[in-house]
C-alpha cells in the first residue's frame, strides 16, 4: 500500500511502488473524476431545470396577459358597437359622405376613436408579444370594417393624418402608429382590387 505520509518527492517515486499501489492510485483518480462528473452533471441539470421553469412561467404569464387584454377589448368592442347602434342615424349619414353639423361631427369622431382605440391597442399588444398572426388578424378585421364603411374610412384617414402631423411637429418623430395606418391602407387597397375584379364584366 502507498505510504501517503512520505514526503512528496518520495511518494511519487514509482520505482518503489507495487502493482497494487498503482492500481490503488488509479482507482482513487477514477473515483475523484467520477465525483467531479457527477457534481458537474447535477449543476448543469439544475441550471436547465431552472431555465425550463422560468420559460414555463413566462409562457403562463404571457397567456394570462393575452386573456386579460382580449377580455378587456371584447368589453370595449361591445360598448363601441352599442354606441354606434344608439346613434345609427348619424353614423349612416357620415358614412354616406353627407355634410355633418358640429355636434354630429364631434359625435362621429368620438365613435371612430372608440373603434380605433380598441383595435389599435390590441394590435400593439400582439406586436409586442411577437404574435404576428394575431396582429395580422386584427389588421384584416379592421380593414374589412373600414372597407364596408367608406365614409367613415375617409374621416378616419383625415383624423390619422392630423394626429401624425401633430405628433411629428411636437415630438420630433413620426407618430408611432403610422405603420398601423399604412398596413390598414394596404389591406383596403387589396380588398378594393379584389372586389372590383369580381364585379367587372
Amino acid at each position: 500500500m502507498i505510504d501517503w505520509e512520505l514526503p512528496v518527492a518520495n511518494s511519487f517515486n514509482c520505482s518503489n511502488w507495487s502493482r497494487s499501489d498503482i492500481e490503488e492510485l488509479r482507482d482513487i483518480a477514477m473515483t475523484s473524476a467520477s465525483w467531479k462528473d457527477i457534481v458537474e452533471y447535477v449543476g448543469i441539470s439544475a441550471i436547465v431545470a431552472s431555465l425550463i421553469f422560468v420559460g414555463l412561467q413566462m409562457q403562463q404569464t404571457q397567456s394570462i396577459a393575452v386573456s386579460q387584454v382580449m377580455s378587456a377589448n371584447a368589453g370595449h368592442r361591445i360598448a363601441s358597437n352599442i354606441a354606434i347602434a344608439e346613434h345609427a342615424d348619424v353614423w349612416v349619414k357620415a358614412n354616406s359622405g353627407a355634410e355633418l353639423n358640429a355636434a354630429e361631427s364631434l359625435l362621429v369622431d368620438k365613435l371612430i376613436d372608440n373603434v380605433f382605440t380598441v383595435r389599435a391597442s390590441l394590435w400593439v399588444h400582439y406586436q409586442g408579444l411577437g404574435r404576428e398572426k394575431s396582429a395580422d388578424r386584427i389588421l384584416a378585421n379592421y380593414a374589412g370594417f373600414l372597407h364596408r364603411n367608406p365614409g367613415i374610412y375617409d374621416r378616419w384617414l383625415a383624423r390619422e393624418a392630423r394626429l401624425i402631423s401633430d405628433r411629428t411637429i411636437l415630438m420630433g418623430a413620426e407618430y408611432s402608429l403610422a405603420d398601423w395606418v399604412g398596413e390598414i391602407r394596404t389591406r383596403i387597397e387589396i380588398l378594393e382590387r379584389e372586389y372590383k375584379g369580381n364585379t367587372d364584366p
